[in-house]
């Protein structure tokens, strides 16, 4: 099995039918990469390459790491999430850095994605920032979708990387009188500590 052969060539295929089906072919083709950025599920960046012909190519990247625990059909969600924002973009539709214009609010429902808020979960239908979406049940993308993963599948998944918990280190040792089981604390276990009353050294608790 070639992976990335495989896995880039299925998100291929899965943009030209969004394409296609969705956007009646109107994008233009792009680069679509994997990226960790933090926080983020997506996103989309004009411009982002060149090639020898100094032709500009812009970027959809997905993040892998909310692969874990969302449904293929909610990954791909993202990736038509961030071809509306390739469409504004061609349209020349503008708008502020981290903003989403009620261009791409009113696209976003025309292909069946609610726009909701970060903050709240609301839905919402004005330009606004921090914004996701959720797939209307029934509507144009879910359909499609369906469609698409009758003949293509897609079998791999981020891994959640389970970190072991570390054994503190004793940061404290507690130390005993023998006579009258008086108690004191220090950093280190190999102090020479004189019970006040008794005085006699302090021996330290056996952990």
């Amino acid at each position: 099995m070639k992976y990335t052969e495989d896995f880039y060539g299925k998100l291929q295929r899965a943009y030209d039918f969004f394409n296609e089906q969705l956007f009646e072919s109107e994008l233009p083709q792009c680069m679509i990469t994997l990226n960790r950025k933090p926080n983020i599920l997506g996103y989309y960046r004009k411009n982002a390459f060149t090639n020898s012909e100094n032709e500009n190519i812009s970027e959809i990247a997905l993040n892998p790491d909310f692969f874990f625990g969302r449904s293929i059909k909610e990954i791909l969600s993202t990736l038509v999430h961030e071809q509306v924002h390739l469409l504004c973009d061609f349209r020349g539709y503008v708008s502020r850095k981290g903003f989403h214009a009620k261009q791409w609010v009113d696209l976003m429902r025309g292909v069946g994605l609610q726009p909701i808020s970060l903050k709240n979960g609301e839905d919402v239908n004005e330009g606004s920032a921090k914004l996701s979406h959720r797939i209307i049940e029934g509507d144009v993308f879910d359909t499609v979708c369906d469609k698409l993963l009758e003949e293509i599948t897609f079998d791999i998944t981020n891994i959640v990387e389970i970190k072991e918990k570390k054994e503190k280190k004793t940061t404290k040792f507690i130390y005993i009188c023998p006579e009258c089981n008086e108690e004191a604390t220090a950093k280190k276990d190999n102090w020479n500590i004189i019970c006040g009353d008794c005085s006699v050294q302090m021996q330290v608790e056996t952990q």
